[in-house]
């Protein structure tokens, strides 16, 4: 794949906007810089082999990799565990090194599953190298432990997610999760953020039927963070609200 240009990119939390080389003299973004991307991906079922890398002057190069195999552990193949990886490494090039704060950053992450025909357990762990600087536009929201309100990628930051959803009658579930969250605020490492979140999950996905391909998923998040010397405040309290309807169809 091949991309030049200032482009725009959508994006849950910052809506449309423009994704690209900024130049730090005079923050703005800097046109016709080609941008390369390579990536392989074998997938079956619950079982997933994905590469890529990308590059692009004067912004960072990237790797990623993904992993996750399902092992059967009943006869009936109803029940399963289920072990996901993944890591990331991004280096920042040219004009980007003169940002203020480290010129690479990683992620690596794992999850532990078990999953039978009454719902799933899983635990999940993610640790975030230094946080660039957000001129950079490296994004580091990769790992597998997942939360509305507080962010897991923060600088030097450990995650810890564990939870259990239950499959209901006429194909919906419920779900609740426990995350906590520790590192640094900034690359400068000089305010230590300590968090926990709850999440509740509600969601309807019928199996059969006209509605087959129709998912829904409400998620309930509440949150608080400890971020002591904090420009933002010593303690942080957050509640959101996500509501998200899809619908999958093919085209014959």
């Amino acid at each position: 794949m091949y991309r030049t240009g200032v482009y725009n990119y959508p994006d849950v939390a910052l809506g449309v906007h423009k994704a690209g080389p900024i130049n730090p003299d005079t923050y703005t973004y800097d046109l016709l810089r080609p941008q390369y991307l390579v990536s392989t991906v074998y997938h079956k079922n619950l079982d997933t082999y994905a590469f890529s890398a990308s590059w692009q002057d004067d912004v960072s190069g990237q790797v990623m990799g993904r992993v996750a195999q399902r092992y059967a552990i009943s006869a009936d193949g109803q029940s399963f565990v289920k072990p996901e990886f993944i890591a990331f490494y991004a280096r920042l090039n040219g004009m980007s090194t003169r940002y203020d704060g480290s010129d690479h950053t990683y992620v690596m992450g794992g999850k532990l599953s078990y999953i039978n025909q009454d719902g799933a357990t899983f635990v999940a762990v993610g640790k975030a190298g230094p946080k660039l600087n957000w001129l950079a536009g490296v994004d580091t929201d990769l790992s597998y432990t997942f939360e509305l309100s507080i962010d897991r990628n923060y600088s030097e930051m450990w995650s810890w997610q564990a939870g259990h959803t239950w499959d209901l009658p006429r194909d919906t579930f419920v779900g609740v999760a426990q995350l906590f969250t520790r590192g640094y605020e900034d690359y400068h490492r000089n305010v230590l953020v300590r968090g926990a979140a709850t999440d509740v999950y509600v969601g309807y996905s019928p199996r059969d039927g006209v509605l087959k391909g129709f998912r829904s998923l409400l998620t309930l998040s509440l949150a608080r963070e400890r971020r002591d010397a904090s420009s933002l405040g010593d303690r942080l309290e957050y509640f959101d609200v996500k509501m998200t309807l899809q619908y999958d169809f093919n085209l014959r």
